[in-house]
């Protein structure tokens, strides 16, 4: 799966850099834990998207 987070340049431009950072750790978290609660992994994130992996069986 990889997921990014839209939107992301035009959300630091307009609420500032640490309310945004802020709410993409939230993003990150929200993610994490859907992952996990469905045998995943997340293998990579890059700025504000991530990567991750299930297995099939």
């Amino acid at each position: 799966m990889f997921k990014d987070l839209r939107g992301s340049k035009a959300l630091y431009e307009s609420i500032g850099a640490a309310r945004a950072h802020t709410q993409g750790a939230c993003h990150f978290t929200v993610l994490t834990e859907i992952v996990r609660r469905r045998d995943g992994c997340i293998t990579k994130t890059i700025g504000d998207a991530v990567m991750a992996v299930f297995s099939i069986w």
